[in-house]
């Protein structure tokens, strides 16, 4: 039984549990600013996987003081940085097959 993948499994769920919650509060933060195509164009296309959430990323960081959400985007990129830097890292803890030799 390996740990190692349970425990990073476990922590890939949570850094993407985040970042789903700081779309969210990202999308409520444009309608609150009086913004209705953009939100819903972000929510779309995260909806069928075309790149809503990087737009709303991106976005949120250029306008992260009109929708006062510092806290949310620093969390956000923390959050990613986690779950990229975790997927990435796969490779390295999963099992290798011994060498065979002849």
């Amino acid at each position: 039984m390996y740990v190692l993948p349970m425990i990073s499994a476990g922590q890939v769920l949570i850094a993407g549990i985040v970042s789903i919650v700081c779309f969210c509060m990202i999308i409520y933060r444009m309608f609150k600013a009086d913004q209705i195509a953009l939100p819903l164009i972000c929510i779309v296309l995260a909806f069928f996987g075309f790149g809503g959430g990087i737009i709303a990323f991106v976005v949120g960081w250029i306008d992260v003081k009109k929708y006062d959400a510092m806290k949310v985007m620093v969390t956000w990129t923390i959050a990613l940085v986690i779950f990229v830097g975790l997927l990435l890292s796969v490779p390295l803890w999963l099992p290798r097959p011994a060498p065979s030799y002849p």
